[in-house]
């Protein structure tokens, strides 16, 4: 049994390691391995049966145009072997051939070793393991990976040997990977004997399967679950009850979720506080929770809890504090929520140091553990980690960063200095070859960090205090993977569109200037943030009428030229003089576009502008319509400028970025598998929009060239409107199709034959399942001819 870790250079670059017989000169086995982020891989070999012969391990890398690399690790090399597990004991009549531990890294590739089952065909092997000390009338939770061969089929069951009872009984078939099931059962009363038994029910000779991953304990409650389960609830129902817009759909849903976090989440844990320094409730100390006692299940019972656990119950608790705001029935509460919140990020804060590296990276970040003892509770205990993970200080951080949106505890400046732990301390500072240190303490060292370093989910919502963030995390989304958390932060502050549209966040400089923006002829008696009147939100930009024009603009570093943008604002007048939001390009001293309006109360409003040529310095500018009266007040909140296409469904439907390791193939689009990579490439040289568009040359053989893009996420049941933009030259034509193809299904058939820009449109009803996997398809309406075809701006949305 041979493993090892290997990566490559390239996705589309591969390298091999084989176990090779150099007396036989034969290879007895090989791997391949590919892709950029480190993989585990694991074969299995015969050695000779004739003893002396020469075998070696070798790794090769075919010679490649572009000299791509390849790189191995953590090499393990073993015998194949069958063994008792520890800890189970086989049923009588049942072999160690029928039921045994197996270290087959290929059939096991999370850690090396599981349980193997094989039927004899005579009698049904079965495995157990009894259960000690349950907690009797309980519900009890069991978790177990299965995997069965061809046609056969395991079970594992709770049998209640006392009793001659079965308490919960679960089988699986799944024979093409392991596959993870959840079950739960009730327990007896005391002192029964209980089994976890594993086994193959009339089972025929042959028949296989294999467990792994197996857990059992009792059903619990869990702090920091629930804080990270309800802070994105608790965000939704706040949103909702800001903006009336969303009331008549959202708002009855929204005050559910507010009453069942309020009722159900807070007072159950009040047994477990521990008041640190100051009063319960009076906002004025230090405090956290413990772990409950007497679980079997906790790690340390009795025990302060790890920071990122109670961090993350304190962020469900500001958000709780406002989502209850103007509720009398928790009128009573709300002071307790804040309160703990604080006290909780205080005593965080407590802990926190200057960074011991700081000196040598000349840096001034911080240094937080995992966990630290918080009180006289927390002495004696046989476990003491310190360390804190990239993953869990993504979690203690959000934390942080939650008390900083609320105006508590942390500052601008421990903001920055908390992100540049990430970027200065735990990042190796190459964005081609990015590696994040898998702790906080040092700087990348080993391979495993590299293997873990997409599990930054947390430390993107530093990005505006530190924009590198956002570079570090794209090119680690590029070469490893991308969490969902983290293409949501890096589409939120893409340097496309707008920042800080809501104006909630205040400059580092300036308290009274919106973050990201700045003044042009105004000043901050003007022109600034206010809190007395906001659209959605707590805030909103408020700007008086003076003696010149009194302007707040943002600059929009990195627009897509030749592309239509959306811009969209809520905006109102206290005076006489209406507003304005504006487009204007200050290399051509032109309006790109502009909307005016004179609503006294808050109103949305939007306009459509098409961006000029790249390297212009265009600016959103938002400001009165009239230089006088002087002092006649506006405002403006939720403003946005993005690409039209960004409303879409499609990422990259206007084919402006290029894929990392293709400079021809558009980035998340894929060529047909008859497509070689010059019939379907990026063109520059024509589009009806943007930088370029996506050119299919037909092979005029009948194989179909193709170019396709897999979406998922769809509305299940809804209406959608489809359109795009394309022009052929050549009797091949073009032709745009949306498949199911989960259900082997044509949705959309649109074809084009104009030889000059032509917007083409559709409309589809997507699958009323969730999970069918739709192909947006762009090929020749008829391959057999010759032709090209361009397509860009492909627009799919919900109508």
């Amino acid at each position: 049994m041979l493993s090892f870790r290997g990566r490559t250079t390239r996705p589309d670059a591969a390298g091999t390691v084989e176990i090779y017989n150099e007396t036989a000169t034969a290879s007895l086995a090989a791997v391949a391995f590919s892709g950029t982020a480190w993989k585990k891989q694991s074969i299995v070999f015969t050695a000779p049966a004739a003893s002396g012969q020469t075998l070696k391990l070798r790794a090769l890398m075919p010679p490649t145009s572009t000299g791509e690399v390849g790189f191995v690790d953590v090499f393990s090399l073993k015998p194949l072997e069958y063994t008792e597990a520890a800890g189970w004991t086989r049923d009588a009549g049942t072999s160690l051939a029928a039921a045994h531990r197996s270290n087959d890294a290929v059939r096991f590739p999370a850690d090396d070793a599981g349980l193997e089952l094989v039927h004899d065909g005579t009698s049904d092997p079965i495995v157990y393991q009894e259960i000690y000390n349950y907690a009797p009338n309980a519900r009890y939770g069991i978790s177990f990976a299965g995997l069965a061969s061809a046609g056969a089929a395991g079970e594992v069951r709770i049998y209640d040997r006392t009793a001659s009872t079965v308490l919960g009984s679960w089988t699986f078939n799944n024979s093409d990977s392991f596959a993870t099931a959840y079950e739960s059962f009730m327990t007896p009363a005391a002192d029964h004997e209980l089994l976890l038994e594993v086994g193959i029910p009339s089972g025929a000779a042959g028949d296989t399967v294999w467990l792994d991953s197996f857990k059992l304990g009792q059903y619990w409650e869990q702090m920091v679950q629930e804080g990270i389960i309800l802070t994105p609830i608790l965000r939704f129902a706040n949103a909702v009850k800001e903006d009336e817009e969303l009331h008549a759909a959202y708002l009855t849903k929204a005050e559910q979720y507010t009453e069942f976090a309020a009722d159900n989440m807070v007072h159950k844990w009040d047994p477990y506080w521990r008041q640190l320094t100051g009063t319960d409730g009076s906002d004025n100390g230090t405090g956290l929770y413990i772990m409950p006692p007497g679980f079997s299940t906790e790690v340390a019972p009795g025990r302060s809890l790890p920071h990122n656990q109670y961090l993350a119950y304190a962020r469900m608790l500001y958000l709780l504090y406002d989502a209850t705001e103007g509720d009398a029935a928790y009128a009573a509460d709300r002071a307790l929520y804040w309160s703990r919140a604080n006290d909780m990020t205080r005593a965080f804060q407590g802990t926190v140091a200057a960074h011991p590296l700081n000196a040598s990276m000349n840096t001034d970040a911080y240094l937080w553990h995992y966990w630290d003892p918080m009180g006289s509770w927390d002495e004696g205990h046989y476990f003491s980690y310190t360390l804190e993970d990239l993953s869990h200080a993504g979690l203690t951080m959000t934390g942080a960063l939650e008390a900083y949106a609320h105006g508590q505890v942390f500052t601008r400046l421990d903001m920055e200095r908390f992100s540049r732990t990430f970027t200065d301390i735990m990042w190796n500072q190459s964005l081609t070859e990015p590696v994040l240190s898998w702790q906080n303490s040092r700087a990348p060292s080993v391979t495993a960090d590299k293997e873990r370093m997409h599990q930054m989910s947390g430390w993107t919502q530093f990005i505006p205090f530190n924009p590198e963030v956002r570079d570090i995390a794209d090119a680690v989304c590029e070469v490893n993977a991308c969490m969902p958390t983290v293409a949501a932060d890096l589409a939120k502050w893409s340097s496309n569109k707008l920042s800080n549209p809501g104006f909630e966040s205040a400059d580092a400089d300036d308290p009274t200037l919106p973050d990201r923006w700045t003044r042009y002829l105004s000043t901050s008696a003007t022109a600034g943030l206010t809190n007395s009147d906001s659209a959605i939100g707590d805030r909103s930009l408020s700007i008086a009428s003076g003696s010149t024009w009194q302007i707040v603009e943002q600059r929009l570093a990195q627009y897509e030229p030749n592309t239509p943008y959306l811009i969209e604002f809520m905006g109102k007048r206290y005076g006489t003089t209406g507003f304005r939001a504006q487009v204007y390009d200050y290399t051509a001293s032109t309006i790109v576009g502009q909307a005016y309006f004179n609503d006294t109360d808050w109103a949305r409003h939007s306009f459509t502008v098409t961006m000029p040529e790249e390297g212009h310095d265009v600016r959103v500018r938002l400001y009165n319509l009239s230089v006088s009266p002087s002092g006649q007040s506006i405002a403006f909140d939720d403003v946005h400028a993005r690409p039209l296409l960004a409303l879409g469904e499609v990422a990259n439907a206007g084919f402006e970025t290029a894929d990392r390791w293709d400079a021809a193939l558009p980035r998340y689009w894929t060529r047909g598998s008859a497509t070689p990579a010059n019939n379907a490439v990026l063109d520059s040289s024509t589009r009806s929009a943007g930088r370029s568009s996506l050119k299919l040359v037909s092979a005029a053989t009948g194989d179909s060239q193709r170019m396709s893009y897999l979406w998922r996420g769809y509305v299940p049941g809804a209406a959608y409107d489809v359109s795009f933009d394309g022009k052929v030259d050549g009797a091949a034509g073009g032709l745009l199709q949306i498949i199911d193809k989960t259900a082997n299904a044509v949705l959309v058939s649109q074809s084009v034959s104009a030889a000059s820009w032509t917007t083409m449109a559709a409309t589809f009803t997507a699958p009323g399942a969730h999970d069918h996997v739709l192909e947006i398809v762009l090929t020749h309406s008829d391959p057999a001819q010759p032709g090209t075809f361009w397509a860009d701006q492909i627009r799919v949305s919900a109508g």
